[in-house]
């Protein structure tokens, strides 16, 4: 049963597909914490959701422009180079 609460329409989980929830998810942890590695963004979304299911859906906001990935290489007080994907929404939704 879709409910409306302030404006806001609710789709119960039920009612979704799987990808709609991960998608649901991948943005509500990007608008908490904005800037998440891929390993971040897989403990956010928790052990019980496969790489296998959200890389595609992550794959799909990017091709949408819905999230920006963006590699980073940058040499550590060490001498050292290391390279940083970052994770972030192309606009504050």
């Amino acid at each position: 049963m879709t409910t409306e609460h302030d404006g806001v329409t609710n789709v119960p989980d039920e009612e979704k597909d799987d990808t709609e929830i991960v998608r649901e998810l991948i943005v509500h942890l990007l608008r908490i914490y904005p800037i998440l590695s891929p390993t971040m963004l897989q403990s956010g979304l928790g052990p019980y959701v496969k790489p296998a299911v959200w890389r595609p859906v992550l794959q799909d906001l990017i091709d949408k422009g819905i999230v920006i990935e963006d590699t980073e290489t940058v040499i550590t007080p060490r001498g050292r180079y290391n390279t940083y994907t970052k994770l972030f929404l192309a606009k504050a939704a």
